[in-house]
């Protein structure tokens, strides 16, 4: 089978050949150690400096480059893209006010964060917007990428298309949390036809997008949305299910119109939306956090025959454990949830900045010597 044809057939919940494998994101320490070479690929802020810097075709052209050979090298079976910076439009540099602390032009104060090299909101610019339902209309008119912001995922479709799996790493919208975590959940809970307004708006963006992945040659959607932290959903599984459900299952509808798979990824415990998930119908789960009581044994005994699972490897692992850790882990996912289909490995979440780059390979090298069907660990 080829690597598109392993996907789709896990997807149908029937056996490939192999366990497909693949991740939502890879940072860049993982392509370096693979490469041998410094990339923008996901550099975090050192990719935001040398845009800042006007660097924008050489950041660009290192991400072709750099993942074009990094998925010849890994053998894996799904290759995610997103846009990339346009070549037509100004980047303008944040203001630099402190050492590794910057504000944004609306004001906000962000942080670099030594973990992950991500810039961190650390302020909010004051006053708080009052937002209201006439702020969200749904749109008829959309503003679209231009060619320049295509340019990856059309090389990577050339490069790959008849033979692996390209997913987008697409828009979601279904859980807006306007002006950030707190204010966004005070406004749910204070105004909730709000927040469900901006959700309509969004996913009505978000369609329109799904639409042009669909022309440009892709494979599936993989939309990311958080509902839930390690304890549990961050607002009653009710107001999820009268509020943002319908725009979930809105937008997997139009998806499956354009005969586009999508891939839920969505971090924490979320047991108590799991059946709205699989209603909402979504064909995969990704993002399955250990850590977060999301055991994927069980979730293949109580939902393996109704959404695929992807995941098996605890980023926590990945990040501090050992790579014989890093294969038990392999073997006991593959054991229970490759039988029958509808699995595909990779981590809890992603290849973050701090993942040790031999752990992350022999999850690789473990998936491809156990995972073969049938299953016989």
């Amino acid at each position: 089978m080829t690597p598109k044809e392993r996907v789709r057939t896990a997807l149908r919940h029937e056996e490939p050949d192999f366990v497909p494998i693949g991740e939502f994101a890879i940072d860049y320490p993982a392509f370096e150690a693979v490469l041998g070479r410094p990339t923008f690929w996901r550099g975090h802020f050192k990719t935001t400096k040398a845009l800042w810097e006007g660097r924008r075709d050489e950041v660009v052209e290192s991400m072709i480059r750099d993942v074009i050979e990094f998925y010849h090298k890994t053998d894996q079976d799904i290759i995610p893209v997103s846009l990339v910076p346009s070549r037509n439009k100004e980047i303008v540099p944040w203001e630099e006010i402190a050492p590794m602390t910057f504000r944004d032009p609306k004001g906000d104060v962000y942080r670099v964060s030594e973990k992950s090299q991500w810039l961190m909101r650390i302020k909010y610019a004051e006053p708080a917007h009052e937002y209201s339902v006439e702020d969200f209309p749904v749109p008829t008119e959309f503003v679209e990428p231009d060619g320049s912001e295509w340019e990856l995922v059309r090389a990577v479709v050339k490069e790959f298309g008849a033979t692996h799996f390209i997913v987008a790493r697409s828009g979601d919208g279904t859980f807006p949390l306007l002006g950030g975590m707190e204010r966004g959940l005070i406004l749910i809970a204070e105004h909730p036809e709000v927040a469900e307004a901006a959700a309509r708006a969004a996913v009505a963006r978000t369609m329109h997008m799904d639409s042009l992945w669909a022309e440009e040659g892709v494979d599936g959607l993989c939309p990311g949305e958080d509902y839930a932290d390690s304890r549990g959903p961050l607002v009653s599984p009710r107001v999820i299910r009268e509020r943002f459900f319908p725009a979930m299952a809105a937008h997997v509808a139009h998806a499956h119109r354009l005969g586009l798979p999508v891939l839920k990824h969505a971090c924490g415990n979320n047991w108590k939306i799991m059946d709205m998930l699989v209603e909402a119908g979504y064909d995969a789960y990704q993002s399955i956090q250990e850590s977060a009581t999301m055991d994927i044994t069980r979730l293949k005994r109580e939902y393996g025959d109704k959404i695929t699972l992807w995941g098996g490897v605890s980023t926590e692992t990945l990040i501090a454990g050992s790579p014989e850790d890093a294969r038990n882990e392999v073997r006991r996912a593959v054991k229970h949830c490759a039988p029958g289909g509808g699995f595909l490995l990779g981590s809890s979440h992603s290849i973050l900045v701090g993942a040790q780059p031999d752990n992350y390979l022999a999850m690789l090298d473990e998936a491809r010597k156990v995972g073969r069907y049938p299953v016989t660990i």
